[in-house]
């Protein structure tokens, strides 16, 4: 097989009716392969390695962003995620392309490729940004491999948390630029900026949701109870705090929580990707716990999130 022919083989395999099935972790690690082979990513250069450090947190490196591509479920469910909403889309307005905005790429879109291989240009197109010259330079490489140029209607090295959008319209906003429990990375600012340029817009946005909730384990006990969530990251959230925040300066809303001294505390992450996809328990390292080191012992503590700097939840 060529390598647009292993492309199809392994986004098939991908997009497969169901959820974990034998074909899926092999087309997903054949993907991760392609992928590298065709960009030479060498995880022990510096300029591989490196984040870039921006106002609303980091943008991982593009040897770390190419990794991600190798989680099986993380990677299945957002794309099957997308040509779900691709085809939502096209029920609404059959006679014309889907416009997808994806916003932080890194060096291979891998959350488009499979929706390209397995589409038309006339189906779906896709505006593409990404911060990383390292990254942008081989997303430019890897469309041009799979001559897959047409179905991208702009691509641009920008900073997706400070992006004008110039009358264009989007069916679909995809970025997929987070860690667990919504710490260091931009994936807060890039959605709400986008959001706040919108104008009697209503895009479906990828993911739907990401639930940050605060859990309690009590010494010698093995299982951990749900105190409150944090955060329902969603289409309601954001543009309510955009009603309610001057533009750029997000007005997070402050929330009180009683727990016993002695408990151990974590930050908990659960994403719906959309409808029925999403990423749970141990699914991914997006879902692993985070446990919350404290000086001392406290029985009450004041979670309040930022996206400044380096994004995350601050109690006191």
């Amino acid at each position: 097989m060529n390598d647009n022919q292993k492309l199809l083989f392994y986004s098939n395999a991908i997009l497969k009716d169901g959820d974990f099935h034998d074909e899926l972790a092999p087309a997903v690690v054949g993907y991760a392969d392609l992928l590298f082979s065709i960009t030479n990513i060498d995880g022990n250069l510096a300029a591989h390695r490196s984040h870039i450090e921006t106002a609303n947190g980091n943008a991982i490196g593009t040897f770390w962003a190419a990794r991600c591509v190798m989680e099986i479920f993380r990677t299945q469910r957002f794309v099957k995620s997308l040509a779900a909403a691709i085809n939502d889309v096209k029920d609404t307005k059959p006679e014309e392309a889907v416009h997808v905005l994806y916003a932080g790429t890194g060096p291979f879109a891998a959350l488009a490729l499979p929706i390209m291989a397995t589409h038309l240009p006339a189906d779906v197109q896709f505006t593409l940004l990404e911060i990383n010259p390292e990254s942008y330079s081989m997303l430019k490489v890897v469309l041009e491999k799979f001559n897959f140029n047409t179905f991208v209607s702009g691509i641009e090295l920008t900073d997706a948390t400070i992006w004008k959008i110039e009358n264009q319209h989007f069916d679909i906003v995809l970025s997929e630029t987070m860690d667990r429990a919504l710490l260091k990375e931009p994936q807060v600012s890039i959605m709400l900026h986008i959001a706040s340029q919108l104008k009697n817009e209503t895009p479906i946005f990828i993911p739907e949701e990401i639930v940050v909730s605060l859990s309690a384990r009590r010494q010698k006990e093995a299982d951990k109870k749900h105190l409150i969530n944090l955060i329902s990251f969603n289409r309601d959230y954001m543009f309510d705090l955009i009603r309610k925040s001057e533009k750029g300066q997000w007005d997070f809303e402050e929330i009180s929580v009683s727990f016993n001294a002695d408990d151990k505390l974590y930050f908990e992450t659960e994403i719906t990707v959309y409808k029925d996809y999403k990423l749970i328990g141990n699914d991914s390292s997006l879902n692993f716990s985070t446990p919350i080191k404290l000086d001392k012992a406290k029985d009450n503590l004041t979670f309040r999130y930022t996206n400044v700097s380096t994004p995350g939840f601050h109690f006191q």
